[in-house]
């Protein structure tokens, strides 16, 4: 029977002290850009476990793409690794110029700093500073904010009918949280990627996970483009839920059974 937390070796993976520094000075003083690609291939070279990537062949060599991915996250490992490894593969895929929009929350709550709370103002202009900094889109978690959560969806449209190859690239966690499991997507995704895929981008899933067979390392798994053409007979009321189950699916079919949370019934690649 399925569990609900993975049975991997609890392994470590430190925030490199080295890229604080860095961001803290050129984010938050200097107020300068930095490439998260790069440094993704410079982080992952000083875990002592290798990250892997299986499945690159799937991912298209040119063009507009939006890549979705399981929020990947437990103690000890955040799902900032997650990221910076999927970033690194698309530059082993495309240029060594490519860069993905990571489409963010502007905020997180009840962050601790050991034992103290962090204001939640606090959080948001941090995670302004770091958005802007890596060129990354945020999205407001409140739903009454409405205007800029349509700003953000603009954003992410925009950047996939850029013909900049360095910008037309989106990525995103349709859970919205981290968890060593799938979560149910949130509404509205669904009809987020269904705008995506008007564009013509190709929307191809990405499962993260510690795999056995790679020696527990966090492996990415690409899976291929996915085709969101909706049945005939489905209504408006329900396309937001079909989209998000289906790709939902697509990422639970690339993870090993264990941590497939809220989508455990889904076939396996290999059935």
């Amino acid at each position: 029977m399925a569990t609900d937390t993975p049975t991997a070796p609890l392994a470590h993976y430190p925030f490199p002290r080295w890229l604080a520094l860095a961001l803290g000075l050129d984010f938050f003083v200097l107020g300068r850009s930095r490439s998260f690609a790069t440094e993704g291939t410079r982080a992952l070279r000083t875990l002592p476990l290798q990250p892997q990537v299986v499945g690159l062949e799937h991912l298209p060599t040119s063009g507009p793409l939006l890549l979705v991915i399981n929020h990947y996250e437990r103690p000890g490992l955040w799902t900032f690794w997650s990221t910076l490894l999927v970033s690194h593969a698309i530059r082993q895929r495309r240029s060594r110029h490519a860069e993905i929009h990571w489409l963010i929350t502007a905020e997180t709550r009840g962050t601790r700093y050991g034992p103290l709370p962090v204001p939640g103002a606090l959080m948001r202009w941090v995670i302004g500073r770091v958005a802007r900094g890596y060129g990354f889109i945020t999205l407001p978690i409140a739903p009454q904010e409405t205007a800029a959560r349509a700003a953000a969806l603009r954003s992410v449209l925009r950047a996939l009918r850029s013909d900049d190859e360095r910008a037309h690239i989106v990525g995103l966690s349709p859970e919205g949280t981290g968890s060593p499991v799938l979560r149910e997507a949130l509404p509205g995704t669904g009809e987020l990627l269904l705008l995506a895929a008007r564009t013509g981008a190709a929307i191809v899933p990405v499962g993260i996970a510690e795999r056995p067979e790679h020696d527990w390392a966090l492996t990415a798994t690409v899976g291929a483009p996915l085709d969101l053409t909706l049945p005939p007979e489905i209504s408006r009321a329900e396309r937001d839920q079909w989209v998000r189950t289906a790709v939902m699916q697509s990422i639970a079919r690339l993870l090993p059974r264990d941590v497939r949370g809220f989508y455990r019934d889904a076939h396996s690649q290999s059935g």
